[in-house]
């Protein structure tokens, strides 16, 4: 059977770096980025979006020049990373919001449940 994974987002210890980039992206390296569908909340539609993992929070916006609005998900502890039922899709929950985010491929899927669960040990 299909089951459900829930992987648990942890407490961050000090790794960030002050300085340098400007706001979030103080952060450093991205641990990952790519294309991911994200469910949008008014419709039953999904929007293609860019999105880039850091070790404390999700970025997404419309294009990888990151122009145009860019979304920040602050990954705080207590939030989760689950697969649900449908092939590609995966569920984050964290600050009290979810969100349900499909990848093109299993492949993908997985790459990024496995990047989430690197930072949520």
């Amino acid at each position: 059977g299909q089951g459900v994974r829930v992987a648990q987002f942890g407490q961050q210890g000090g790794g960030s770096a002050r300085g340098g980039a400007a706001g979030s992206f103080a952060q450093g390296e991205a641990v990952k980025s790519g294309w991911l569908y994200k469910k949008a909340a008014t419709s039953w539609g999904w929007r293609k979006r860019w999105f880039l993992l850091y070790p404390t929070s999700l970025h997404y916006c419309a294009s990888p020049d990151l122009k145009g609005i860019m979304k920040t998900v602050p990954l705080g502890e207590g939030g989760t990373v689950e697969t649900v039922s449908s092939e590609f899709e995966f569920r984050i929950h964290c600050q009290g919001k979810s969100f349900i985010l499909k990848a093109g491929t299993a492949g993908e899927k997985a790459e990024w449940l496995f990047a989430f669960q690197m930072i949520i040990r």
